[in-house]
């Protein structure tokens, strides 16, 4: 239940219908989970609501998860996980999983956006692969693993973040950039995400030697160095764990 007490005046229209698609998409995702006994992790089930905001066309609120200074993931990247536990969810968590589902959906081909009516849509890819994610049995990383493909497109992902950033001095390849965000043609706030405004993520460096430090699981540590033409390059940690190592070459 949303209700607001009469004659609130601190949320605007806009803001108020995106807080319906944010809360209708959880109302959707807890329904089809709980119909074969399961219940989506926290992190990927914000993802899919705020998500929701941006395609609905009111993500008017998004900068506050992904590009705030004090809230955003994007100043925070070096020390947020993209997953975790529902006591750990987090505003730059949710920019995070937001930032990573709407990375999936262009990948997998995103809509295509009418102009008759804001039901106008076509489906290029992107609208299935958040159906599967809905729709499938599977629950958090899994779950992603099996409409997407998790390792590699989380690998691809992070290289995205600092991609996208340089406005395409680095490359303009899709598979590591965003779309540009265009505006939508009933609500005129942007579809999309552009991260050059925010400045991108938080880097690290230049390193001049060893770099040690502490990467939580499904997180990262953006590092910036300078390298002589034959350079070997030594990533470890601890036993047992997973590590793994995406270079970006910048001009």
């Amino acid at each position: 239940i949303f209700a607001l007490p009469p004659g609130f005046e601190g949320i605007s229209d806009d803001l108020l219908a995106a807080t319906l698609a944010h809360e209708l998409t959880h109302l959707i995702d807890f329904s089809s989970k709980v119909r074969v006994g399961r219940q989506e992790d926290a992190w990927l089930d914000e993802g899919l609501a705020h998500l929701a905001e941006d395609l609905s066309g009111y993500g008017i609120d998004l900068p506050t998860i992904v590009s705030d200074p004090e809230t955003g993931f994007l100043a925070h990247v070096n020390e947020t996980a993209l997953t975790g536990s529902d006591a750990e969810d987090t505003l730059m968590r949710r920019g995070a999983a937001y930032l990573f589902l709407r990375y999936l959906f262009e990948q997998a081909g995103g809509v295509t956006v009418g102009t008759q009516h804001p039901g106008d849509l076509t489906d290029d890819g992107g609208a299935a692969a958040l159906g599967c994610l809905v729709d499938s049995g599977e629950v958090g990383i899994g779950n992603v693993d099996r409409c997407a493909g998790f390792p590699s497109r989380f690998a691809d992902w992070t290289a995205t973040l600092v991609v996208d950033a340089s406005g395409g001095t680095i490359t303009a390849d899709p598979r590591f950039n965003y779309a540009a965000p265009r505006p939508d043609p009933f609500t005129g706030h942007p579809r999309g995400i552009d991260l050059q405004p925010g400045g991108g993520p938080a880097i690290f460096g230049p390193l001049a030697g060893n770099e040690s430090g502490t990467v939580p699981h499904t997180g990262m540590r953006i590092l910036s160095a300078s390298f002589a033409i034959s350079t070997t390059v030594t990533v470890t940690g601890e036993a047992g764990g997973e590590i793994g190592l995406t270079a970006v070459r910048t001009p």
